[in-house]
């Protein structure tokens, strides 16, 4: 995934008959945004190098882009996608921490972009688990809420409550006085103002501003689980996967048990 306002290297080597690099008497390229919006840079023609048109798109939204490659004289069309993320990395553990527990050394830069994806992956694995919000950060929702006196906040632990407003009218809450947030279960009860039912708006900040350990290593081994593309499957003998995972092939396609024991039990849902 590429990281928003990061360059997309679009690509195409185009070939005549024969097989061998060719220019293009007319190249196209068209990059659909996640918006539904169309953009056509205009790639040079003809390229440095023989056959092969490069331009790099600096990307301004989060989200899938479609990429499509048209030339003529040769003809050739070619389709591709890629996925912008948004502009904060939502990760348990920090890449330096990951790259000191898989043994990369932090010059060697070539797996960072991989790294971090797998790291935004392993976070919402655990957070699923968890049942809870872990890495720290802001949250905005608008639900539909039936308590006149009371609203939940869905992702918990609640750190800060920002503002808290009706979508649907010119109600709001004071979030300092008005109302009163509990942070481990994310039910805000009004003190003061108006009722609060309907399509209410909150701005909130969610997570754990200090990570506790137990979560860190467990997001440490889950991913050491997870690197394949790096080290091959796991085995014993390679040190990676426990004896407790050995005899049953199951387990290379599960969360570990011993992922389990390090984050622990799920946080309660409450109705």
């Amino acid at each position: 995934m590429i990281d928003l306002g990061s360059d997309y290297p679009a690509a195409i080597d185009v070939s005549g008959d024969a097989g061998t690099p060719a220019n293009a008497a007319m190249v196209t390229l068209t990059i659909t945004l996640p918006d539904g919006s169309v953009v056509t840079p205009a790639v040079q023609n003809p390229p440095a190098v023989t056959g092969q048109y490069r331009y790099a798109y600096q990307t301004v939204q989060p989200g899938r882009h479609i990429v499509k490659w048209e030339t003529v004289s040769p003809v050739t069309t070619y389709r591709d996608v890629f996925d912008v993320g948004t502009d904060t990395l939502v990760s348990i553990v920090s890449l330096a921490d990951a790259k000191d527990f898989l043994g990369i050394d932090q010059a060697d830069t070539r797996a960072d972009d991989e790294l971090r994806a797998w790291l935004a992956g392993t976070t919402e694995v655990v957070e699923r688990v968890k049942n809870e919000v872990i890495a720290m950060r802001t949250i905005t929702a608008t639900e539909h809420n039936e308590q006149p006196r009371s609203v939940r906040l869905w992702k918990v632990p609640v750190i800060s409550l920002t503002s808290l407003s009706a979508a649907d009218d010119d109600r709001t809450w004071d979030v300092t006085s008005d109302v009163r947030t509990d942070p481990e279960t994310g039910l805000v009860r009004r003190i003061h103002g108006p009722y609060m039912r309907g399509w209410i708006t909150s701005v909130y900040t969610a997570g754990y501003q200090v990570v506790p350990y137990h979560l860190m290593q467990g997001s440490l081994v889950l991913l050491q689980h997870v690197w394949e593309t790096q080290r091959g499957p796991g085995t014993i003998g390679g040190g990676v996967i426990g004896p407790e995972e050995a005899g049953d092939m199951k387990q290379m396609y599960m969360l570990p048990r011993k992922v389990r024991e390090w984050i622990g039990e799920p946080r309660p849902s409450v109705a």
